[in-house]
């Protein structure tokens, strides 16, 4: 049987990497986040979290200083990609397997 996947949206996943000390909220962590103009201030903050982190940018420093440092890099990377939604429940997410080895269960 094939599945009919509904909808696609970009996400960044991978979302481990440590919290600046200015980020003050209280970061919820989550498998992946979806990048719109939907997003939130927490999945804003996620998503900055990861974009430091993923680039080895120090983050025991002020915001700006981080930044600074950000903007003088070459290029930079993150982990994520195109998501495919069957539903907010089922979906594929980027990886080295596509996430397909657990679609079917």
């Amino acid at each position: 049987m094939i599945r009919k996947l509904n909808y696609t949206k970009p996400v960044i996943t991978d979302l481990h990497y440590d919290k600046p000390e200015w980020i003050t909220n209280e970061v919820i962590r989550k498998e992946f986040i979806c990048l719109s103009f939907e997003t939130d201030t927490q999945e804003v903050e996620l998503f900055l979290i990861h974009l430091f982190g993923f680039n080895q940018i120090n983050v025991d420093q002020s915001i700006q200083l981080s930044f600074d440092e950000l903007f003088k890099q070459d290029e930079v990377a993150l982990s994520g990609g195109i998501a495919f939604f069957e539903d907010e429940k089922k979906y594929v997410l980027p990886s080295c397997c596509c996430g397909l080895e657990d679609f079917l269960k």
